[in-house]
């Protein structure tokens, strides 16, 4: 998106909402959107022109779940 910051999170401990979180250039908040809700701990995003890739681990327990490359589109 032009102009606008997009950093990829976990919302709140004790939730496992992943969000993206939106910003514009002066960083004013514009909102976010949830892209999991079994999701934590980002590791990374790649942007190739067309999809992101994100990666993350999911569910809810420290020493369980599945490391997760998810691909979205810009919307």
């Amino acid at each position: 998106m032009n102009n606008t910051y997009n950093i990829v999170t976990l919302d709140s401990f004790p939730l496992y909402n992943l969000n993206s979180y939106h910003y514009d250039a002066n960083w004013n908040y514009l909102g976010y959107t949830n892209l999991n809700s079994d999701g934590q701990w980002s590791q990374g995003v790649l942007w190739d022109g067309t999809y992101y890739y994100v990666s993350y681990h999911s569910g809810n327990e420290h020493r369980a779940g599945n490391i997760v490359i998810a691909i979205y589109d810009v919307n």
